[in-house]
């Protein structure tokens, strides 16, 4: 007899894996003990532990976790950066000694709190590291990726029908010839964080936070 429970390593779960077999319902375990997918003819769905998708849960679980997002993309045949879960510096060092431009991010967590991209030095890395660590959620892994050049762009789609795309630009001020940068985020742009990943990005333009940028000019 088929040990449901030992291959869901949930109970709940493994309530739901018998009934799709009983059922003809083809399943997938994602995560043992989390997320399984169930497809039937032409439909699919993701049931988290006791969760179906009678409510929002599985999608925003899945939306929500990094890691989970990219393995479930993976597994549809969707492309996406290369990608390691990671416990210690030196995990992240031989990451960015491999791959050079990376980005270093909590698994959990939204508006990019805790996000380092493109650590220039060991020094930067280790503490991306640490500043990751220090925001992730319950976990005591971080996420390093390959950071994509490129532009960035988020899609809505509802159903099959994309219905709005939106360009993402990068966090900016616009210079006037008279504040420093510190002032012109604390003016014109309160989303920007003045931390130490902003004076990084900064540095590498050669500014700082009391640098008076030209009239007109554009600083990321």
């Amino acid at each position: 007899m088929k040990d449901y429970l030992k291959e869901a390593k949930n109970i709940h779960l493994s309530y739901y894996l018998e009934a799709a077999d009983i059922l003809d319902i083809n399943y997938e375990i994602i995560v043992k003990g989390l997320i399984a997918r169930f497809e039937y003819k032409n439909k699919h769905w993701f049931i988290v532990r006791t969760v179906t998708p009678l409510i929002n849960s599985p999608g925003k679980k899945i939306a929500g976790n990094k890691n989970l997002a990219n393995t479930i993309l993976n597994k549809s045949g969707i492309p996406t950066p290369k990608y390691k879960l990671i416990k210690s510096p030196k995990e992240a060092l031989a990451f960015f000694k491999e791959e050079k431009d990376i980005v270093i991010k909590p698994t959990v967590g939204l508006g990019g709190k805790g996000v380092s991209v493109l650590p220039t030095s060991p020094e930067e890395v280790l503490s991306s590291f640490n500043f990751a660590f220090k925001n992730n959620k319950n976990s005591k892994k971080v996420m390093v990726e390959k950071y994509i050049h490129g532009e960035n762009y988020r899609f809505l789609t509802l159903l099959e029908e994309v219905v709005g795309i939106v360009k993402r630009l990068k966090p900016h001020i616009k210079g006037d010839g008279k504040l420093s940068i510190k002032e012109l985020i604390n003016k014109t742009n309160s989303t920007i964080p003045i931390d130490s990943e902003t004076e990084k990005v900064l540095k590498s333009q050669n500014f700082n936070l009391e640098s008076i940028p030209k009239k007109g000019e554009y600083i990321i």
